[in-house]
């Protein structure tokens, strides 16, 4: 049984625990390119604008794929924007978090990072700052200042990467996203969700 906070499994299903023991799989809408049967994304959007989504990710301590079912409420804060439509058999929601800490390691053994991970490191932090004091707003097409050359161009960008055409890392998403986010100043969750939803723009 994998013990959880309600927080880190909200980070975990939104890639923001900072461990690699656990994969994303899948945190969306259901749609065809995951679910072998037929998927209508309408039939998973409420009327109040409610979510009925599903997780899947990967302990790579245990090798277990966890999966549920949630709902995401975009008008809530943060706190509460994730309600259990369902109770997985195979995690437990405790109060007190139990996962087992890195032991730190020395200074001089720690790996550099790389490049990339500086860049996206200091993206995040900026976007971090801004979501603390209230600035970012949830991806709304009919109301974001986003360009809709650039949207379109994400689109095309998640298109091929799911289609195999091009090879992309979380890393290189991250940093194809964040700086159009941060510019906009949009949740980079919100704006994500969107684009697996292969929108016709």
């Amino acid at each position: 049984m994998l013990k959880l906070t309600f927080r880190e499994l909200e980070n975990i299903i939104n890639g923001n625990l900072l461990t690699d023991r656990f994969e994303v799989l899948f945190n969306a809408i259901p749609n065809s390119d995951y679910f072998e049967e037929e998927c209508n994304p309408n039939d998973y959007l409420e009327d109040d604008g409610r979510e009925l989504r599903h997780a899947a990710f990967k302990d790579h301590l245990t090798g277990i794929t966890h999966s549920f079912n949630y709902v995401y409420h975009p008008e809530y804060g943060s706190l509460d924007r994730y309600s259990m439509m369902d109770k997985p058999n195979d995690i437990e929601i405790v109060s007190v978090s139990v996962l087992e800490e890195p032991k730190p390691k020395k200074k001089e053994t720690e790996p550099e990072l790389s490049p990339q991970q500086v860049r996206t490191k200091s993206m995040f932090s900026t976007l971090n700052a801004m979501k603390d004091r209230g600035e970012l707003v949830k991806f709304d097409i009919t109301k974001t200042s986003i360009p809709k050359t650039t949207i379109k161009a994400d689109v095309k960008f998640y298109k091929d990467m799911v289609g195999g055409k091009i090879k992309a890392s979380i890393l290189d998403v991250r940093e194809r996203l964040l700086p159009t986010v941060i510019d906009h100043k949009t949740e980079i969750n919100t704006y994500w969700n969107f684009l697996q939803t292969k929108p016709k723009i």
